[in-house]
């Protein structure tokens, strides 16, 4: 099997999709790490996935993930400081829908560009069951 560190961010979102098991919540937060993309493809975030050992489904461990945000020992590193900024906003959402990380709303979805914010209307409105709705933020 491929090493987590050699895999494709498309592999590894598989894999998390699985791992959800079905339920829309950590479904949602799963697309939302796909649409938006930096994290999966992160070497610092691979750390935290968990692959079970049939290689057939993952996990994000968000309780360690999140306290490394928080502490500043994980980071986006892309260099911008609101790209780095958007990253972890977004990180937070999916934290978030997983149940794992209380967010003030407000405070993680201001600065977050058109197109991500579409991401997480998306992902918020598959987490409540509306599985194809789309959003438009115009």
């Amino acid at each position: 099997m491929t090493s987590i560190s050699d895999m494709p961010g498309e592999k590894l979102a598989d894999l998390l999709m699985r791992g959800a098991s079905g339920i829309f919540l950590y479904e949602a937060a799963v697309l939302l790490l796909r649409r938006h993309g930096l994290w999966l493809e992160h070497p610092g975030f691979r750390r935290f996935i968990v692959v079970e050992p049939d290689g057939q489904k993952a996990s994000v461990d968000l309780k360690a993930a999140m306290p490394a945000l928080d502490s500043g020992s994980l980071t986006a590193d892309t260099g911008d400081w609101l790209t780095d900024d958007e990253a972890a906003k977004i990180l937070r959402i999916v934290a978030s829908l997983s149940g794992t990380y209380p967010v003030l709303l407000r405070e993680v979805v201001e600065g977050i560009d058109r197109e991500n914010i579409k991401y997480v209307a998306e992902a918020i409105m598959y987490a409540d069951g509306f599985l194809s709705s789309q959003a438009d933020p115009r």
